[in-house]
């Protein structure tokens, strides 16, 4: 399995109903169907077929911001960036 990891690339699962990237697996509802949850705004989805590599400290900071910009719902990557710069200044 690890052959078919590319080093230069990770994704990251944003929730589109708040923004935040504190997604993770809260269970399983069959062998292959895991339960996504949103750990600021509490919204699950059911994603099948994928699962979640967790990156933490200075590794996940570095590629976030990169990440949001790339985001597939651009509006979601502008209310992002915004609600960023409300909290840094």
């Amino acid at each position: 399995m690890l052959e078919r990891v590319n080093s230069n690339y990770a994704a990251v699962v944003i929730c589109v109903h708040c923004g935040s990237n504190r997604v993770d697996v809260a269970g399983w509802n069959s062998r292959t169907t895991a339960r996504f949850r949103c750990a600021e705004c509490q919204h699950e989805a059911l994603v099948e077929g994928f699962t979640i590599g967790r990156v933490m400290g200075d590794a996940a900071a570095a590629c976030l911001p990169g990440a949001l910009d790339d985001a597939a719902l651009p509006a979601l990557a502008a209310l992002v960036r915004a609600e960023a710069e409300r909290h840094a200044g």
